[in-house]
């Protein structure tokens, strides 16, 4: 009798498992909002710095619980001065997009582990507003990402999600800078980065699967 009962549990278990995988043909809509906040007193000048982005998704599962799709980005940072220093204020906007491949794991009932690798573009432009004077930095980046999150599904069909958005990433990037109008510096470069260590990246998004059965 323990051993039927046994056998019962399993079954249920696995039962429960299966029904809440994501099937091949499953349909991914989202997106996600990142926001930084900090005021900063200990330096000179003192500052606030704020930020907020936006990254609407759409993806497809190719295969069960694996999702490939493309991501659009948009941020928009300010830093303001506290003080009367010298120190320019300044004001970002980026603007891009990747390809992704997001691989879930069903951790229990209702929970995923995921990990999405992707390629991306960015592109942004950065203005400095001196006392007298203004000064541009534009910057185009391509690379390669990798970062991990938790879903929680709230129903079958809607997750909600937090992630550490670029906890590693490599990428190759082209900085100007513009002083009244004119070039005056130009230069290439690659870059590795990991960010396991800051909060500043969390990112929390949601998705809703239009689901294949």
């Amino acid at each position: 009798m323990k051993k039927i009962t046994l056998i019962l549990i399993v079954f249920t278990c696995l039962q429960s498992i299966t029904k809440a995988q994501i099937n091949k043909g499953s349909v991914l809509l989202g997106g996600g909002v990142n926001f930084y906040n900090n005021k900063e007193t200990t330096s000179n000048p003192n500052q606030k710095e704020n930020s907020i982005g936006f990254t609407p998704v759409i993806g497809v599962a190719i295969r069960q619980n694996l999702v490939a799709g493309i991501q659009l980005t948009y941020s928009h940072s300010k830093n303001n001065k506290l003080t009367s220093a010298p120190a320019p204020d300044y004001e970002n906007n980026l603007y891009g997009a990747e390809v992704f491949l997001r691989k879930y794991l069903l951790l229990g009932k209702n929970f995923y582990l995921f990990g999405q690798t992707s390629l991306y573009y960015r592109n942004s432009k950065y203005t400095y507003n001196y006392i007298t004077y203004t000064t541009e930095q534009k910057d185009q980046s391509i690379g390669m990402g990798l970062y991990p999150g938790i879903s929680y599904a709230v129903t079958k069909r809607f997750h909600l999600e937090v992630s550490l958005a670029n906890l590693i990433s490599f990428e190759y990037s082209n900085h100007k800078y513009i002083n009244a109008g004119v070039i005056t510096e130009d230069r290439h470069g690659e870059s590795f980065n990991a960010t396991a260590s800051s909060l500043s990246n969390l990112t929390i998004g949601f998705r809703f699967f239009l689901m294949k059965k």
